[in-house]
């Protein structure tokens, strides 16, 4: 499921596996970021929810 949080204004509270950055692609880098999220989600004591937070615009388009 993917909520946009402009929408949505709230997340199902959960424990989550958290991956943050700015997503301007899925190049290699971004891949191996979220198959390490996954492996934490997969290898937790308990259930974790994925969840991948990015900005639109991303931070490079606003800052100097």
């Amino acid at each position: 499921k993917f909520y946009y949080y402009r929408k949505s204004r709230s997340l199902i509270e959960a424990k989550r596996a958290v991956t943050i950055g700015a997503f301007d692609g899925l190049h290699l880098g971004h891949q191996k970021l979220l198959l390490r999220n996954n492996e934490v989600a997969v290898e937790s004591a308990e259930p974790l929810i994925r969840t991948l937070v990015t900005f639109e615009p991303l931070p490079t388009e606003v800052l100097p």
